[in-house]
């Protein structure tokens, strides 16, 4: 969004675009944030699915050391599935 409002700003003020051209952009950004929104709510909605059963599943287990391995293992392949 913040990048969207810039470009306008430049659209607007030192580089005029087309009315055209500006509208392309208008809604080419509108679906951009539609589109975001819609992957993030997805994403969210998958992941708390499976850390809430994967919480209520090792909240069972009593053995700490169980938990603390699956707790490595968890954070060993976040860790390289996105290391930034």
């Amino acid at each position: 969004m913040p990048i969207a409002v810039i470009i306008f700003v430049l659209a607007v003020s030192f580089v005029p675009l087309s009315p055209g051209t500006f509208l392309l952009l208008t809604v080419g950004v509108a679906l951009l944030i539609i589109g975001m929104g819609l992957f993030n709510m997805g994403a969210d909605m998958s992941m708390q699915l499976i850390g809430e059963k994967t919480g209520a599943r090792l909240s069972e287990s009593k053995r700490g050391w169980h938990i603390a391995g699956v707790a490595f293992n968890l954070g060993m392949h976040i860790t390289l599935a996105e290391p930034d």
